[in-house]
């Protein structure tokens, strides 16, 4: 960054410049945000600037208590891309938001915790575990289910009651109509483990 390498080509325009980065954000943030799987970052060292907007568009966030959050982006001059400031917004708040994008301070993982930017903190030793852990959790969990839970979920961020509700019961008719619904219901009943097999 300090040497200028990384600038854009100097025969792009303004407007091919922005529409280049829109689509990246889009393929990428957007992305995370709205694939009806779940999706975990694994926060192994800094979160910091374009990286902290791609960790937050993750559904959960497990990082070892090492590491460090920071947006960065106005220490170097910079306003915030890859959504890092709707996330932010819809995680700690308006006022917090722009502390946190202003100052550009950095935060420890018990901070992080603290402010709901991260879902779990631990040791070095138990890092790689417990990512991995959740990640199996998730992947042979009823993923059907897990899709209409995160259209549930991101309907509310900005979306309306009455509206939220009728989509929701919605997605729990459509879930109860699935292999995985027969499957979990037959686990509970026989007191096992659910087989889910995303059908």
């Amino acid at each position: 960054m300090a040497d200028g390498s990384n600038a854009p080509p100097p025969e792009l325009s303004f407007e091919e410049i922005v529409v280049g980065q829109q689509r990246n954000t889009l393929a990428t943030s957007a992305a995370l945000h709205t694939m009806t799987k779940p999706t975990l970052a694994a926060i192994g060292g800094p979160a910091a600037g374009a990286g902290l907007g791609l960790a937050l568009s993750c559904d959960l966030r497990v990082a070892v208590d090492t590491a460090i959050m920071t947006t960065a982006f106005t220490k170097v001059g910079l306003s915030g891309d890859y959504g890092v400031n709707w996330f932010l917004t819809r995680l700690v708040g308006p006022a917090k938001a722009k502390e946190l994008m202003f100052l550009s301070d950095k935060l420890d993982m018990a901070r992080a915790l603290e402010l709901g930017l991260i879902n779990q903190s631990v040791s070095p030793d138990d890092y790689e575990s417990t990512w991995r852990s959740l990640a199996h959790r998730l992947a042979t969990g009823p993923t059907l289910a897990y899709a209409a839970v995160k259209d549930n979920i991101n309907r509310s961020i900005d979306g309306e009651l009455v509206d939220c509700l009728h989509a929701e019961v919605v997605n729990l008719r459509r879930s109860a109509t699935t292999e995985d619904h027969v499957e979990g219901r037959t686990a509970f009943a026989e007191r096992r483990t659910p087989q889910f097999v995303g059908r």
